[in-house]
């Protein structure tokens, strides 16, 4: 050990009481830092809140990162959440992407609702398919009882498709579907069907962060 070294060991137990009193001043300041960020945006200060996210190919964790800025909230991917850590938040949002019309992770909220009342939550979806009413819809009955609507704001975002960042499995199930679909005539494909077999070796991304206004607005209100 160096001369120096002992010497600022020696300073810092001496002086150690002051020291501490300086590393409270900062916590503080950044504290009061990141309130202004968040009355500047409108956000409640008071409300805790917290996004969580199951993402496949990335394009829902996209989604959950610009939510999370812009709410200063804090985020986690679904794998390192259990309901216990959910306990201190007033708003959650959860994130996933769709397998077929199931919402990936979506037990961690239906199960648990009796946990989360007097909560606002909110789920959003993302999957390659466009936009539309018809679409929302089905993912919402799909995944959602007529109960669990009540108490749970739903949201579709449109993400998009990578074969490649697939695992082993969803690649195998992915290739029988383009094979079911190519076995179609023409004119019996729907305009998803058209759109999936146009992708399969060309990634897209039709994430947009525009889209997660209407979630910002809906927490914000």
């Amino acid at each position: 050990m160096t001369k120096n070294m002992v010497q600022f060991l020696y300073e810092l137990n001496y002086n150690g009481k002051l020291l501490s009193i300086y590393i409270e001043v900062r916590i503080k300041r950044n504290v009061f830092i990141h309130d202004i960020c968040c009355l500047k945006k409108g956000i409640d200060i008071s409300m805790k809140t917290v996004v969580i996210y199951k993402s496949k190919t990335g394009f829902t964790k996209k989604y959950a990162e610009w939510i999370s800025k812009e709410l200063s909230a804090d985020i986690f991917d679904a794998a390192n959440v259990n309901i216990n850590m959910l306990a201190k938040y007033d708003t959650i949002i959860y994130g996933g992407s769709l397998y077929a019309v199931g919402i990936i992770g979506i037990n961690l909220i239906t199960k648990n609702l009796n946990k989360l009342k007097n909560k606002k939550i909110v789920v959003f979806a993302t999957g390659a398919s466009p936009s539309r009413d018809e679409v929302i819809t089905e993912v919402r009955n799909k995944n959602f009882t007529t109960d669990q609507q009540k108490s749970i704001e739903f949201f579709y975002l449109r993400g998009g498709f990578n074969y490649s960042k697939l695992n082993i499995f969803d690649k195998f199930l992915m290739t029988l579907l383009k094979w079911k679909i190519k076995n179609k005539k023409q004119e019996d494909l729907s305009s998803d069907e058209i759109g999936m077999l146009s992708i399969y070796d060309k990634p897209v991304d039709y994430t947009n962060k525009k889209n997660i206004e209407k979630i910002i607005t809906y927490i914000n209100s």
